[in-house]
């Protein structure tokens, strides 16, 4: 799984954010905690309040700030408010490689599966925190792993490849799957924002 530029720059944002507290952030000040441009901000952010994972406020003293609790926004969260997240499609059925298909998709679709369970497992407080560790998953500050995950997208792995629920994927124990999984079911929000990154 190969995060978009756009996903990129919303987890900057959306860190950046967190890292500070729950003050509303003016949109210069964002962009530069969050090493994002201007423009990719605007649009970024937008797609953030849609998933009401932001709020904003106009005006003098104004700017941004997050919308949960930062230990109730995902990683996976932020990554499908702004981009479609899907698992790999079907390889072809009839194929002279078709042994070395199969092994290519058992490959795929684990390494997707492992990095979409890493994004859906640590939260936004986590990265705040610094509470990861170096294989990406979150500490409970004694340097074990939390096995949390939060409500809003969980990774379900079972025998069938089913699964059920807002934002869960899931992978049979095989690797296979017969669909693609798709999120970006968010509702939308008044709060909009123009191309230079201002509310309105």
């Amino acid at each position: 799984m190969i995060l978009s530029q756009t996903a990129e720059y919303a987890l900057r944002a959306t860190a950046a954010l967190a890292s500070t507290g729950d003050r509303l952030v003016p949109t210069a000040e964002l962009a530069k905690l969050a090493d994002v441009p201007m423009p990719y901000l605007a649009k970024v952010l937008q797609q953030l309040a849609g998933a009401d994972l932001i709020r904003g406020r106009r005006g003098v003293g104004g700017g941004y700030a997050l919308n949960r609790a930062h230990e109730d926004i995902s990683l996976f969260d932020v990554i499908s408010a702004v981009s479609a997240v899907r698992m790999p499609g079907p390889m072809p059925a009839e194929s002279e490689a078709g042994d070395v298909l199969d092994s290519l998709d058992r490959v795929v679709r684990k390494a997707t599966h492992n990095a979409i369970n890493v994004y859906q497992t640590v939260t936004v407080a986590d990265i705040a925190r610094g509470t990861v560790q170096q294989n990406g998953a979150a500490s409970n500050g004694n340097g074990h792993a939390n096995g949390h995950s939060n409500g809003h997208a969980k990774s379900a792995l079972n025998g069938n490849g089913n699964g059920n629920g807002h934002g869960q994927h899931a992978d049979s124990a095989n690797g296979q799957t017969g669909h693609d999984h798709q999120t970006n079911g968010h509702k939308p929000s008044s709060l909009a924002v123009n191309g230079n990154g201002q509310l309105h």
